[in-house]
């Protein structure tokens, strides 16, 4: 048991706040937008449309979390859309390992460790995380997930597979895209470009594991 901080009791068990207490705090809420539709590259490649993430996205200790209303993925420092999707509005919750103030109330609870460093902050938007799931390393062609009535979810997405396929010089990749309809969250396995290869024929399904966090937003 740690000397500080505090435990609250409810119906859903103990509650502690400790001075071993860690958590990502949100730094910012980023927008972006997306034409959807297909880019054309000349004659040789089109692909759905990119966008790059702002340098607080790409920073290697941020987590983002994305509420988006139609499908979008991730490709290394861009959101990135399917071929043929259509206009996307996105929500991205951008969490960090440094402390930030979101909210600048006067009054509220702070918790230090016995070094005096501070471990928790009313103030702080930390991150609240409802559910995680690890669908595994194999090709998974959909998946979805029920939000409840009356909240806000966003979702991390980490790894996925890809896939790479050529027919008759006519060659396609895919990635995993998401979106929000209503309360249903979906993940689908879809084109992103498309190009004329010297190859005749080729597959090949570049395997990496996918987990999803789920993050309650609804109060920010």
């Amino acid at each position: 048991m740690a000397n500080h901080g505090f435990q609250l009791t409810g119906s859903h068990g103990i509650f502690q706040i400790d001075g071993t207490h860690q958590n990502m705090c949100l730094a910012d809420v980023v927008s972006m937008q997306g034409t959807g539709g297909r880019v054309y590259y000349g004659g040789d490649i089109d692909t759905g449309y990119t966008a790059k993430f702002p340098p607080i996205i790409t920073n290697s200790n941020s987590i983002i979390a994305m509420d988006c209303d139609n499908w979008v993925g991730i490709f290394d420092d861009s959101m990135v859309q399917p071929i043929g999707a259509g206009k996307v509005n996105t929500k991205i919750y951008v969490f960090s390992d440094k402390p930030h103030n979101w909210y600048q109330s006067n009054m509220g609870l702070s918790i230090r460790n016995d070094k005096n460093v501070e471990v928790y902050n009313s103030n702080w938007a930390t991150m609240k995380i409802v559910d995680v799931f690890h669908l595994g390393i194999n090709y998974i062609k959909s998946w979805n997930y029920k939000i409840p009535v009356g909240k806000k979810y966003a979702f991390a997405i980490f790894g996925g597979g890809h896939e790479v396929s050529i027919s008759h010089y006519d060659g396609k990749t895919s990635y995993y895209f998401w979106r929000r309809v209503g309360n249903l969250f979906e993940i689908n396995f879809m084109t992103y470009s498309e190009f004329l290869s010297a190859a005749r024929n080729m597959y090949k399904f570049i395997k990496s594991p996918m987990s999803i966090i789920v993050v309650d937003v609804t109060d920010i």
